[in-house]
């Protein structure tokens, strides 16, 4: 999650112009960090309207969830976005709050484990779906998580087609600069306080599907037997007292089961097939240079 101070963006910051590319959304240029968030609900196969309720306890492990948005229109603001193209470079005037995390050496995917099967009458014929490399990476300066998640498909089914399985984050929690003041970002095509109290989708406009471009709506990497995107929350310049408190749901689904539009309470969104939660939690101390997780 890239986030922007009120103040306006610091001058050590120094990263081109971003653009959007007809491919991949958010697959990353070398070096760039990234930063996101997106999760999901269901109740008996469709979403509550009255509430902004989600029920997401059919989902193994998951609890019930109530959603809600916060919107704010903002005018002449530095702002984060919530999603960014996946290869181009930054604009020194907008902080993001998705961007593609620096690629790691290539790992295998887990395989698909033996007798793993599907959702039942699901399109997303998934065997696994998981989550690496959840943990913080410090620098006197900089604090980051590059967090990677895969899943592979069921191949013993002759329908297992990867390209009908997507994922979609949700987020809740707060990002604040030092004096309290909340931060901005851009999400579903408004600029909005870095204040969510609830748990809402987390997406740059209104198709919720991560990674998705207006060209593509899958555009996930491959890597052995497995598939996957990765998300690096946090500003592109850490500022003193800048605070996030974040929590994500990452979840898997079955493309038909997304719209190609939502609302950031998750109207278009039904039936996960497995949720994987995740954190950011960090703030800034200039003067000894530390994190607190």
């Amino acid at each position: 999650m890239r986030v922007y101070a009120s103040s306006g963006w610091p001058s050590a910051a120094s990263h081109a112009k971003s653009t959007l590319p007809a491919r991949p959304q958010r697959s990353s240029p070398s070096g760039s960090s990234v930063v996101t968030h997106d999760a999901v609900l269901r109740e008996s196969g469709r979403t509550r309207r009255e509430g902004l309720d989600h029920d997401f306890s059919r989902i193994p492990t998951y609890a019930a969830t109530s959603l809600g948005a916060q919107h704010e229109s903002t005018v002449g603001r530095p702002v984060d976005r919530a999603e960014l193209p996946l290869e181009d470079q930054l604009d020194p005037d907008v902080d993001l709050a998705q961007v593609p995390a620096p690629q790691p050496a290539p790992a295998p995917a887990p395989a698909p484990a033996a007798g793993a099967a599907a959702g039942s009458g699901s399109c997303c014929r998934w065997a696994s779906f998981e989550k690496s490399d959840d943990s913080y990476h410090d620098t006197s300066t900089d604090t980051r998580k590059n967090v990677k998640f895969t899943f592979a498909v069921n191949y013993v089914e002759a329908a297992s087609d990867p390209a009908r399985c997507v994922m979609v984050n949700w987020i809740q929690g707060t990002a604040k600069n030092k004096d309290g003041t909340f931060r901005k970002v851009k999400m579903f095509d408004q600029t909005v306080d870095y204040n969510f109290p609830t748990m809402r989708i987390d997406s740059l406009d209104k198709d919720p599907v991560y990674w998705s471009t207006t060209s593509a709506r899958w555009n996930y990497k491959s890597e052995g037997t497995g598939f996957y995107a990765t998300d690096s929350p946090g500003p592109t310049v850490w500022q003193d007292g800048i605070d996030y408190d974040l929590k994500f749901k990452m979840c898997l689904h079955c493309i038909d089961d997304v719209s190609t539009t939502s609302d950031a309470s998750g109207s278009g969104v039904k039936n996960p097939l497995k949720c994987v939660d995740w954190a950011f939690k960090a703030k800034y101390d200039a003067a000894t240079g530390t994190f607190t997780h």
